[in-house]
């Protein structure tokens, strides 16, 4: 739908066409909509555009009022407006809205379509609630509004409306892509600007109106050497495969959560059980002396290997560790399932190469510093030569990462564990853990 699907322009007037049932449904009182006030800025100075005469003609209500000869910038780029035509008008647009903002006259809500830019620079802002009657009773996906408070929205409709620009004869322009990888060449400061907006960050109208200024004197693009043309290329493809995969995950959790939920908890169930082990007899460790089962188990935790936690434990010990891994390897799985890069990083690989910044979705486990020494004592049955219990203490720090405001921070949490080891037909087994945190 285009804005001249609801726009009808004359010589003498300007129409805007309403369905005539959304408008009698809405309830809304011909009086009321003619005193609603469009604006009208040209040259600094701004005057009202406003509703004369409203009739119905067959299946349409026309509210019309002064001619203004002007198009959306949706048909402002149909008809042939190039890229650097078009981002002058947003200038325009910056402008004009930082003079109504100091004039109290900004709207509450502003839709894109029911701006219309005029050849000699002038503008027309249609007033607010026509506007909605006119695009959104007919189509609401195909025009867009933004509100939040005046200057909150208007910050909104300068992004959207420059990435409207700049999406112009891209094969795949989504709006989760960042402006400066859509069009590497537009003006730093600009794409900066919009890119923002979607951080929660939103530009002011006052910023909008010193970028476009900067930009339009250096033509508002900059050219690109072959290689970073190359780079940029990559990056995008990347960025939309990143999305595409995101969006995907999204549909299935919002079509299946409930099930994927069950789904994980039961694999979580099953791996902390030992059941999946059924595929695999697992490490014997039935040879190993009582200071290297210690050393067997800190190795599986550190490296999520669940089989191995399971052959160095007896009964319940070790829940809490084997609950851990447990979880950790099902979001791993089920990242895989979905074709996602293995973002799992061991804490000392992290540590070694100078611990740097960690990207979106990073896990960071494992342990790191591990001591361990045996404690006196033990007991020992009457046939035995050597002691059938055995007792070890732990040092070590153990690590884990998670999402903040600033980005994936880590955390190192330093542990003491007393390890109560026993002697049976298996060999040693660890029979109880009993964990610290100084």
């Amino acid at each position: 739908m285009s804005t001249a699907s609801f726009i009808a322009r004359s010589d003498d007037r300007l129409s805007l066409r309403i369905p005539a049932s959304s408008w009698k449904a809405s309830g809304r009182r011909a009086a009321a909509a003619m005193a609603e006030k469009g604006a009208i800025v040209m040259r600094g100075a701004v005057r009202d555009w406003a509703v004369g005469d409203m009739r119905e003609e067959g299946s349409w209500v026309l509210a019309s009022g002064p001619a203004f000869q002007g198009l959306s910038l949706e048909e402002a780029l149909a008809s042939g407006y190039g890229k650097p035509e078009a981002l002058k008008l947003l200038a325009s647009l910056a402008s004009a809205l930082r003079l109504l903002s100091g004039l109290g006259r900004l709207p509450e809500r502003i839709y894109e379509e029911g701006i219309l830019f005029a050849p000699d620079g002038g503008l027309l802002i249609l007033p607010m609630g026509l506007s909605a009657s006119a695009c959104s009773a007919r189509n609401p996906d195909a025009f867009l509004a933004f509100g939040g408070g005046p200057e909150s929205g208007a910050s909104a409709l300068m992004a959207a409306m420059l990435r409207r620009v700049c999406a112009q004869g891209k094969e795949e322009a989504p709006p989760g892509i960042a402006l400066a990888l859509l069009e590497p060449s537009l003006d730093h400061g600009l794409a900066a600007l919009a890119d923002r907006g979607g951080k929660g960050a939103a530009a002011s109208i006052d910023e909008y109106c010193a970028a476009f200024e900067a930009a339009q004197a250096r033509g508002f693009f900059h050219s690109l050497s072959e290689a970073e043309a190359s780079a940029t290329a990559l990056k995008l493809q990347s960025a939309l495969v990143a999305l595409k995969k995101k969006e995907t995950r999204s549909r299935f959790f919002k079509r299946r959560g409930g099930l994927l939920t069950g789904i994980a908890i039961g694999m979580a169930a099953i791996l902390a059980l030992g059941l999946l082990s059924l595929s695999s007899p697992g490490p014997d460790y039935s040879g190993l002396d009582a200071p290297e089962l210690v050393a067997a188990y800190y190795g599986a935790l550190d490296g999520l290997d669940m089989m191995g936690l399971e052959a160095c434990v007896s009964g319940s010990a070790g829940k809490d560790d084997r609950n851990f891994v447990a979880n950790l390897t099902v979001i791993r799985k089920m990242r895989q399932a979905y074709g996602d890069a293995d973002l799992f990083v061991n804490a000392k690989d992290w540590l070694s190469r100078g611990s740097p910044p960690l990207g979106e979705g990073a896990v960071v486990y494992g342990i790191s510093g591990l001591a361990i020494r045996e404690a006196p004592g033990g007991t020992a049955t009457e046939s035995a030569a050597e002691p059938d219990e055995r007792g070890f203490e732990a040092r070590y720090a153990i690590w884990s990462s998670y999402g903040a405001d600033e980005g994936y921070r880590v955390a190192q949490n330093e542990r003491i564990d007393t390890l109560s080891l026993r002697r049976g037909r298996r060999g040693w087994k660890i029979v109880r853990i009993e964990r610290i945190s100084p």
